[in-house]
């Protein structure tokens, strides 16, 4: 049987108020729905009552206090916060990790340098002059191209390419699959063909990034891509060259930054949004989801729409756009009536 948490200890943890059993100990978590007696679950909001009220779940994390009497309850005043910290707690290396050193089926340049410390699993390729730190795991299949530093604490999952001359942080996350130095897009038309434009910058990431899987961030064509401290990138978005992301961004899956693009601190970009090229979003704005950003944005924008403007200007108009028919139908109506009318005005004259 694996780790045994209290009801007591959890809620000692996050905080939070218990009622119910302290000695109630879960050892798994699961959602309300699956949970079983020895499993703790969660409510994120209000709305889960339903859910939690029929679970088999022993103790559950909850924003109010509901009364359920075969459920031992943690009330906290944020519950998706909680569930962080639990979870982190109850696993906190939910993946196995390569040993540390160096597996013998790796290919490492005898001129790159690689901490004692770090993990270089089985057909993992790191180039020339390439540096690897202290407690960094690269996990099989992973290629590491020249003079590409890799920061100490980081994690670099299955079958990530890291191309040649790139430099990441500190405790950075790069999932699966992901591409980071890739060629950026530059083309010049000659006539019947297209010259491809040397792309001879690269690429920087900060500490405490983490890219999702199936990511590509292209390097520049000059200078370098960036991706500064703290950002998160979810899975399948793509970061042009020479792209600017500032600090704690979230950028979800399926977002697409095209060339030379600014992003301030703190911003989100919400799934299958896109930025055009060149275009500087400022801070703290929030692009929903499936806009498409085609001119500069101001700190604190929130826009949504296809071209992006202020989300309450695009939900006006999309409200008067389901309206269309009934006012087509309107002034067609109108239109018969002054066509009544004047047929009976002619007549009396």
């Amino acid at each position: 049987m694996g780790a045994q948490f209290s009801s007591a200890e959890l809620a000692d943890l996050v905080g939070g108020e218990l009622s119910g059993d302290p000695g109630r100990l879960v050892v798994g978590a699961r959602p309300p729905e699956e949970a079983e007696g020895g499993d703790l679950t969660f409510a994120l909001d209000p709305h889960a009552r339903k859910l939690i009220e029929t679970t088999r779940a022993g103790v559950a994390i909850t924003p109010v206090h509901w009364p359920f009497e075969h459920l031992t309850q943690i009330v906290v005043a944020n519950p998706r916060l909680a569930m962080a910290q639990v979870l982190a707690h109850m696993f906190p290396q939910p993946i196995a990790m390569p040993p540390a050193g160096i597996h013998p089926s790796a290919v490492v340049h005898p001129s790159a340098l690689v901490h004692p410390s770090a993990s270089v699993a089985a057909l993992v390729y790191i180039g020339p002059r390439a540096a690897i730190g202290a407690g960094t795991h690269l996990f099989p299949g992973v290629y590491v191209g020249a003079e590409t530093v890799v920061g100490s604490g980081c994690l670099i999952y299955p079958n990530v390419v890291l191309m040649d001359g790139i430099c990441l942080g500190d405790r950075v996350v790069i999932h699966a699959g992901s591409v980071l130095g890739s060629d950026g897009y530059g083309f010049v038309p000659t006539g019947e063909r297209h010259l491809k434009v040397p792309q001879v910058g690269t690429v920087v990431i900060g500490d405490d990034v983490e890219v999702g899987a199936n990511v590509t961030v292209d390097r520049a064509t000059m200078g370098q891509t960036e991706i500064r401290t703290g950002t998160k990138i979810d899975n399948l978005v793509h970061i042009g060259h020479n792209d600017r992301i500032g600090r704690h961004c979230l950028i979800v899956s399926q977002v697409g930054l095209a060339g030379s693009v600014k992003v301030g601190d703190r911003t989100v970009i919400a799934g299958q949004a896109g930025v055009a090229n060149q275009t500087n979003v400022g801070d703290d704005c929030l692009v929903l989801a499936r806009s498409g950003v085609t001119k500069d944005l101001p700190d604190h924008s929130k826009v949504s729409g296809f071209p992006a403007q202020d989300h309450l200007l695009e939900l006006k108009q999309q409200a008067a756009r389901s309206r269309l028919p009934q006012i087509v139908e309107q002034m067609r109506q109108m239109q018969r009536r002054i066509e009544q009318l004047e047929v009976q005005l002619l007549g009396r004259l």
